[in-house]
């Protein structure tokens, strides 16, 4: 008899950033636990950090769905906090094409070096699977909000092989306008979205929303700066409409090229338009329909 049913859809197939989890646990249950274990407790867990960030009680007969499982882990626990059922997100069974692609490259390289602009907290992302299971062998952190730069390097203060540079990220460098959710913000997405165009902000929350100037740094001085110029490094972009107009501006003729590139097809927008620029360049580009990242790989 099956008493706890768990179902996972795949970002690819839920034609979402994350994939889905949803949890149903049977009324049967009640007829073999005993009631001091009952109600179940649920609970999502950052692989990162061990953080819960969604718990609820899950008695017999009831059902949870959440749509965010990436970098996560579900853990299910009784009553008298026994473990019941533990799920563990991964690239290789809830990822996208992106996602599995970019694992397989870093098993094989797995001395690889990276560059992530527009890290958030570091809690998600294609890099971190392979990176907590010691597949990438050093990476360079950026982040232009000072808020969410400070919880990024909490979180990851531990980790002897990350560097972290709290800075904006632009073509051409330069004194540049940067708009981020404020502290007001009741949209449970607070640093979740902070862009150089406010219509991107808009999305999430368009009442609390702060304007700041900031010094910018391009993308080709980010990488010549990097110390990765002779290394075999990749390149992942989320930076919230600017992720195509930043590879366009990539001048390959003075920096080695990223053997990998991800970055977000569009919230709000399609970055997809940088394409053509990558492969005039050498690189092989995949994106499928459904999925958010575009992955491409020097040829």
């Amino acid at each position: 008899m099956e008493f706890l049913i768990v179902d996972h859809t795949p970002a690819k197939k839920a034609s979402a950033h994350s994939s889905h989890i949803s949890v149903k646990l049977q009324q049967g249950i009640s007829e073999i636990m005993n009631s001091n274990e009952l109600p179940f407790r649920l609970k999502l867990r950052r692989i990162l950090g061990d953080e819960i960030f969604y718990q609820c009680d899950l008695p017999p007969g009831s059902w949870m769905g959440h749509p965010w499982f990436e970098g996560c882990y579900l853990e299910i626990i009784t009553n008298s906090g026994k473990i019941f059922y533990t799920l563990k997100w991964h690239p290789l069974v809830h990822g996208t094409t992106s996602d599995v692609m970019f694992y397989l490259w870093t098993l094989q390289n797995p001395m690889n070096c990276g560059i992530i602009i527009g890290a958030n907290d570091g809690t998600y992302g294609d890099y971190l699977i392979p990176f907590l299971e010691r597949n990438i062998g050093e990476m360079i952190m950026v982040e232009p909000s000072d808020r969410i730069f400070n919880k990024l390097k909490e979180k990851y203060k531990q980790f002897y092989n990350v560097k972290f540079i709290n800075k904006l990220v632009t073509t051409n460098g330069g004194r540049q306008k940067f708009y981020e959710l404020s502290e007001d913000s009741k949209t449970g997405n607070l640093g979740f979205c902070n862009s150089v165009y406010k219509e991107m902000v808009e999305l999430i929350d368009k009442e609390n929303i702060m304007e700041i100037e900031k010094e910018s740094i391009s993308i080709t001085d980010l990488i010549q700066q990097s110390g990765y110029m002779n290394k075999k490094y990749f390149l992942y972009l989320d930076v919230e409409g600017l992720d195509a107009e930043l590879l366009n501006s990539l001048d390959f003729s003075i920096i080695t090229k990223p053997e990998v590139i991800i970055w977000e097809r569009g919230f709000g927008c399609d970055n997809s338009y940088a394409i053509p620029h990558l492969e005039n360049n050498g690189y092989t580009v995949y994106q499928e329909k459904n999925e958010n990242n575009i992955f491409a790989i020097l040829k």
